[in-house]
């Protein structure tokens, strides 16, 4: 508890906090938004801008918020919570998949 996450120590743990960390940041796509949304000044994203709940990422079918302002290439997820956390599981992020830098690998599920 106490303890800040992620550039510029925005976010501070509010209690003893498990934290993993993910290769994945804004270099690949992670958390961007379509330019053409960035432009306007006024749209229902902005306004609800204020009232989101963090972003999340599924490890397990389990939703695990990112946590701390994300880098480059990295972010922050708080896996506290995660019942039998471990190094290597899958994480799906959901995100648009045109947003996510080619290099990042896909896997496509019927």
């Amino acid at each position: 508890a106490g303890t800040t996450v992620g550039s510029g120590r925005e976010y501070v743990c509010r209690r003893p906090t498990q934290v993993a960390t993910l290769p994945l940041g804004y270099a690949q796509g992670l958390s961007l938004v379509p330019a053409f949304l960035a432009r306007r000044r006024n749209t229902w994203w902005r306004r609800l801008a204020g009232r989101q709940r963090p972003p999340v990422v599924l490890i397990g079918g389990e939703e695990v918020p990112i946590i701390g302002r994300i880098g480059m290439d990295q972010c922050a997820l708080d896996v506290t919570d995660l019942s039998g956390a471990e190094v290597g599981q899958t994480v799906v992020v959901p995100t648009h998949c045109t947003l996510i830098s080619p290099e990042v690998p896909r896997v496509y599920i019927e």
